[in-house]
């Protein structure tokens, strides 16, 4: 929700003095691939945070683009499931990689 949120207020707030910065997490493809490049060219900046292990960012299941990072104020971090680099993460298992706790005591370990 917060995904569609962003763009509706960057939109409505077009002309306005005022920095927009969305914070996302856990967020679900927020469509097409005309609807994901069109949230880029709109939203100014963003960070969307996903684990690796999380099922939530992954859908829809079908052909939808995830937000990409790279462009100007466009960041993606995607917390690694296991190995180098990746934060302590409680038990693995669909219920708890998509908790708020889950996200937050891998994100405080950074």
């Amino acid at each position: 929700m917060a995904t569609y949120l962003a763009a509706d207020m960057q939109v409505e707030l077009t002309g306005v003095p005022c920095a927009l910065n969305v914070a996302l997490f856990a967020s679900p493809k927020p469509g097409s691939f005309g609807y994901s490049d069109g949230y880029m060219a709109r939203v100014s900046s963003f960070t969307d945070v996903m684990f690796a292990a999380d099922i939530v960012p992954q859908l829809p299941g079908y052909p939808a683009e995830p937000l990409k990072g790279g462009g100007p104020g466009h960041n993606v971090i995607t917390l690694p499931r296991q190995g180098p680099g990746a934060p302590p993460a409680p038990e693995l298992d669909p219920v708890t990689n998509h908790a708020t706790e889950t996200y937050a005591a891998m994100l405080r370990a950074l």
